[in-house]
């Protein structure tokens, strides 16, 4: 009875790793041998891991991808002019801590794309907020912004992310609301304390 009503008031307080846990301890034998800082320790870990993966499966469909990449499967052997030892160094993401742009130049089917997202979704499993989109569709959502009212809004937006992935730059000549557009981004950008 005490046991159920601490698992009620576990799931009340959103702590549905920590009760699972729990009834797993109380289910299973050999947590018996454990002291209780170890259960406890236990408990408390998997807890904190449900968390950081809800934290995680936010970030990542907040990136909105449109790959499915990670860095662990890039083919360096593929003759891409990639740097394996710069890529890796860059894996660590030190340079969206310090607030440096990446700008990656190839021609057209090298994979640029897969890379992007893959960056991506490093930084998000380095518990850093981004977002992947291309160019075309951002210089669409900030003119809709323009014209609907939201323009600040949505430049606000794009300033909170730690790192803004833009793909497909500059395909077409930019309209002069366009480079303003894109001004005004990188100005909201650039102007964030780190």
């Amino acid at each position: 009875m005490l046991v159920q009503a601490t698992l009620e008031k576990m799931r009340t307080m959103k702590l549905s790793a920590l009760a699972e846990a729990f009834e797993a301890q109380l289910r299973l034998s050999h947590y018996a041998e454990l002291s209780f800082e170890e259960r406890m320790g236990i408990l408390i870990d998997t807890e904190w891991t449900a968390r950081e993966n809800r934290k995680l499966a936010r970030r990542l469909k907040a990136a909105k991808m449109r790959h499915g990449a990670c860095l662990e499967n890039v083919d360096f052997k593929a003759v891409r002019g990639l740097n394996r030892p710069q890529v890796l160094s860059l894996s660590r993401c030190a340079w969206i801590a310090e607030r440096h742009n990446m700008i990656g130049i190839s021609p057209t089917g090298i994979g640029k794309s897969f890379l992007s997202c893959a960056f991506v979704e490093r930084a998000c499993r380095r518990g850093f907020s981004a977002y992947y989109v291309r160019a075309p569709r951002l210089l669409h959502a900030l003119a809709i912004g323009r014209g609907d009212g939201s323009y600040t809004r949505v430049l606000a937006r794009l300033a909170k992310f730690d790192l803004l992935s833009v793909e497909d730059w500059l395909l077409a000549p930019l309209k002069d609301p366009e480079r303003r557009d894109l001004m005004e981004v990188i100005q909201d950008r650039s102007g964030r304390p780190p």
